[in-house]
């Protein structure tokens, strides 16, 4: 008995060894998505564990941004310095592809720990449109020195701003599997969003022609 018990053992640690170093932890991965309107602040958390000291990694976020929403680089660089914001358009599904990589070094570690928050904006609905949006889950990855065999590499784009300093980034799944899906306005009508807003911008036109047309005479 004991030594079936001492056999059960060895195998546990073996399957061990077999699985990849980085683990995740919740609120690994969670997106939240605050505000209302067309003007929404997004936060997004990192939870990773190591099950033996990492002596160096780099941390990004890749992140699916719907049709109908899309991120300012530039506006989410300047309010967020300590990260490298990089947008990517694609041209078969019509989304902006955002990946966001740390500047900061993780050095002789076994915690990954950050939450990062940007701007999304949203287009308004119409007749045409539907009046919710849906978030994938994001994918979070790691670029560390060391041997971290077994683990699974995140598929990025080829941009040398991307380019790891290791041989890939390696993915570290998220326990949240379930999309996002907000309303872009709640509980109004769509002709009433439409009138609401159509009124100030042609007062705001006609202003600016008659303030043309009397600096021209």
């Amino acid at each position: 008995m004991m030594y079936l018990v001492f056999l059960w053992c060895i195998v546990l640690v073996s399957a061990d060894d077999q699985s990849c170093r980085l683990i995740s932890n919740k609120p690994h991965g969670e997106l939240n998505i605050y505000g209302n309107g067309l003007h929404r602040q997004i936060e997004l958390t990192a939870a990773i564990q190591a099950k033996t000291r990492v002596p160096q990694c780099r941390l990004v976020y890749k992140v699916m941004i719907p049709e109908r929403a899309y991120v300012d680089e530039r506006e989410m660089q300047s309010s967020n310095p300590g990260y490298d914001f990089v947008v990517l358009f694609s041209k078969s599904s019509n989304i902006q592809i955002l990946y966001i990589v740390k500047k900061k070094l993780y050095l002789s570690t076994f915690e990954i720990k950050d939450t990062v928050s940007w701007k999304v904006h949203l287009q308004p609905p119409s007749n045409l449109y539907p009046r919710t949006l849906t978030f994938k889950t994001p994918n979070v990855a790691v670029d560390c020195n060391g041997e971290f065999a077994n683990c699974i590499a995140l598929k990025m784009h080829n941009d040398i701003r991307l380019k790891p300093t290791s041989r890939q980034w390696l993915h570290v799944q998220s326990p949240f599997s379930t999309p996002i899906r907000i309303n872009i306005f709640r509980n109004e009508k769509l002709n009433q969003d439409l009138s609401f807003l159509t009124c100030p911008i042609l007062i705001a036109t006609l202003s600016l022609t008659i303030f043309h047309l009397i600096y021209k005479i």
